[in-house]
């Protein structure tokens, strides 16, 4: 019997998926941490951040521009500082 005519579908093809919506990245408990860790440590750099962390310095130069729009922090050079502590530096 032949198959009904219809779209055909690749075997194993992906259904594709949308981001749910909700916080955007850099809003989790490692952003928080390196926060904490930027305040303790102002003008840390992203190296440093990732040694202290024990995580790849690719997350954080992810998620610290994230911060930096939310206005959390600032970067001035390399290091990293809390937005209000460069606002007073500046």
């Amino acid at each position: 019997m032949p198959r009904a005519a219809g779209p055909a579908k690749a075997k194993g093809a992906a259904k594709a998926t949308r981001r749910a919506s909700g916080p955007r990245k850099g809003s989790g408990r490692r952003a928080a941490e390196a926060l904490a860790l930027i305040q303790a440590t102002p003008g840390v750099t992203i190296p440093e951040l990732a040694v202290k962390m024990g995580i790849k310095k690719t997350y954080l130069y992810t998620v610290l521009p994230d911060l930096e729009r939310a206005g959390l922090v600032k970067k001035d050079g390399r290091g990293w500082h809390p937005a209000s502590a460069a606002a007073a530096t500046a």
